[in-house]
């Protein structure tokens, strides 16, 4: 989710010790920082650098790859958040054990150390690099990931929660009764396995994101009387009405009492999909008939959110938009919130961030989730100048991209797609919109 790219690092003449040891010897600190960029400099140089006076020598140490396990255990605890960034970002982009050669025991344990320092980082979003960079880790210290798990900020605690195999059904039940802070329910409802006490317990929180997120969970098995319950409570949760439909446990009349509630977007978009069983899609089909006839001329256009592209589209998003281009105007519009955004299912302020960003109106945005594309999706990202792991997860959060079907980033961590083609795909959407709703989703595949 927060990874950045790889750094650039200059090419050099070959490096003899005694140069490396004069170099690191220089009085000018531009001098020891090119050595310090340098991938052949030898280890031990690169510690003694480790510890050099200027934050951009150290800086540059910590984003070399080759800088030893010592070397990086001394930087997670330097006083310069630049200089922690850097380490940060060099293991989210090449993993926890980088320098770290097969055998070597010691250097290991240096770097679960390093892990341990940076997950306790005062900076949010170091701890979040980390915290990505371990979720699927089961070879560490299970204390670091409760640790994690258990951080205030959800962009910390989400990758954790959602996919780390050393989190016990008791960890996830002690999360769940402690007061969690908003988010942490839906990301432990995205598990790929939820225990049935822990499926039980976010039924009883009736936190609406979480329930949402349980429903569209296909590894997840409800009972009969959670899913009627549940089915009683989504005429007033339009969010449950359409994972609901899909849910493979519904008998032949609870899939016709979902139907019958459900509102006439949802209706419409369920429609849309190709992987409609007959008998879904036949009652939907059933219901939209009948949903016809009571609606208003030219009311089925009706945009994702069950809003008609237009003043009352605009109006709706009006709040979240003036409070996104502030965060904007103050220099706080950036990945991090965006990011928080998306965990905690605040779609409105989404929207808006994206729209603000990608400096294009909210229909578009809107119209791109819809689509379900992860082409989309990602040019949507590109646009708003976010990174191509932040566009992993709108495809799958925002956009609904089936897992099979997302866009990873490339190589360097950029974005797997030319920006003359995520372009087009941003032009094809603006045109559709020109043209109304329904087309501006049939350009995006």
């Amino acid at each position: 989710m927060m990874a950045e790219t790889e750094p650039s690092l200059p090419d050099f003449p070959p490096l003899s010790y005694e140069a490396a040891r004069d170099i690191a010897a220089s009085d000018d600190w531009r001098h020891r920082r090119d050595l310090a960029l340098r991938r052949d400099a030898p280890a031990e140089i690169l510690y003694f650098l480790a510890g050099d006076s200027a934050g951009e020598v150290r800086s540059a140490v910590a984003g070399n790859p080759a800088t030893p396990a010592k070397g990086n255990l001394l930087l997670a605890a330097d006083g310069d958040l630049a200089v922690r960034m850097e380490l940060a970002v060099k293991i989210g982009h090449y993993g926890r054990l980088i320098g770290v050669s097969e055998g070597q025991a010691r250097s290991r344990e240096i770097m679960e150390e390093v892990m341990i320092r940076l997950a306790d980082d005062p900076a949010v979003r170091i701890r979040a690099i980390v915290a990505n960079a371990l979720k699927d880790a089961d070879d560490i210290d299970p204390a670091v990931i409760r640790k994690l798990a258990r951080d205030r900020q959800i962009a910390v605690a989400a990758p954790v929660l959602q996919y780390s195999p050393l989190l016990r059904d008791d960890d996830l039940l002690a999360l769940i009764a402690g007061a969690p802070a908003e988010g942490v329910l839906a990301a432990i409802a995205r598990r790929a396995y939820v225990d049935a006490r822990v499926t039980a317990e976010i039924v009883a929180s009736r936190d609406p994101p979480a329930i949402t997120h349980l429903l569209k969970n296909a590894n997840v098995n409800l009972q009969e009387d959670t899913l009627d319950a549940l089915i009683s409570g989504a005429s007033a949760e339009p969010s449950w009405q359409e994972p609901l439909v899909f849910r493979r446990e519904l008998s032949e009349a609870a899939l016709d009492r979902v139907v019958e509630m459900a509102a006439p977007h949802v209706l419409d978009h369920i429609l849309l999909r190709h992987d409609l069983p007959v008998q879904t899609a036949s009652a939907v089909a059933k219901a939209i008939e009948q949903s016809l006839r009571q609606r208003p001329a030219g009311a089925a256009n009706e945009g994702p959110a069950g809003l008609r592209p237009g003043p009352a589209m605009e109006e709706h998003y009006r709040p979240a938009l003036d409070r996104m281009r502030a965060l904007q105007a103050g220099g706080q519009l950036d990945e991090m919130a965006l990011t928080v955004a998306l965990l905690t299912d605040h779609s409105d302020d989404l929207v808006a961030g994206l729209a603000v960003l990608a400096d294009i109106g909210v229909s578009t945005v809107l119209e791109i989730a819809a689509a379900r594309s992860a082409r989309a999706s990602c040019a949507l990202a590109w646009k708003a100048g976010l990174s191509a792991a932040f566009a992993v997860e709108l495809q799958m959060r925002f956009g609904n991209v089936a897992l099979d079907e997302v866009l990873k980033p490339g190589q360097d961590d950029g974005y797997s797609l030319s920006g003359d083609e995520m372009a087009w795909q941003l032009d094809m959407f603006r045109a559709g919109l020109e043209k109304g709703p329904s087309a501006a989703g049939m350009v995006a595949n």
